[in-house]
């Protein structure tokens, strides 16, 4: 603290010069704003961009639960009502073929069907869900009516499910699972 009057004046000039030439200063002033400004544009861009990769991260791993068709074995209904032997077919372009037929079907849940004849082909299809976990079976009996050239389905995967197939549709898969009447 200054003692006399003089002293304070020249005390609070010093102190007033003092302090203009730290804080108040506009060079330094403006490198205080321009940092900060700098900081926080780093901070806000920062943030944005770990909420974009999380959301990104998020959106991969909970969108990819498809299912992948690996094999499908049939087998035949011979007109003495015995069975063929099971066929295996792996081959990746007749797979893809079939999945593209099945992601098609429009399935009607909980219907009772009543069969006039045995099926055609009985069917599983092998799919992989997740991977290291075992393949997933689902069955399905396929007829084919070569008089209205459509195809009806049935699968049991723990709901009777029934589906009809258009005339294409149907003239496909009877290829792909060489069937012949």
């Amino acid at each position: 603290m200054c003692i006399s009057n003089i002293n304070e004046m020249q005390c609070h000039r010093k102190l007033s010069t003092h302090y203009q030439r730290d804080i108040n200063s506009p060079i330094e002033i403006e490198g205080l704003i321009e940092k900060r400004d700098w900081r926080d544009f780093m901070r806000k861009w920062c943030l944005v961009g770990c909420i974009w990769i999380l959301f990104i991260s998020i959106i991969l791993g909970c969108g990819n639960t498809r299912k992948n068709l690996t094999r499908v074995d049939y087998k035949q209904n011979r007109t003495n009502g015995t069975y063929s032997d099971i066929v295996m077919l792996t081959d990746k372009k007749k797979l893809e073929k079939i999945e593209r037929i099945f992601s098609k079907i429009k399935w009607e849940e909980n219907v009772a069907v009543k069969r006039t004849r045995k099926e055609d082909i009985k069917a599983t299809l092998f799919y992989v869900e997740e991977k290291n976990m075992p393949e997933r079976l689902y069955e399905y009996e396929i007829w084919f009516h070569n008089d209205i050239n459509k195809a009806v389905l049935i699968g049991d995967n723990g709901e009777q499910s029934y589906a009809m197939l258009n005339k294409e549709l149907s003239k496909e898969l009877q290829k792909l699972l060489n069937y012949e009447k």
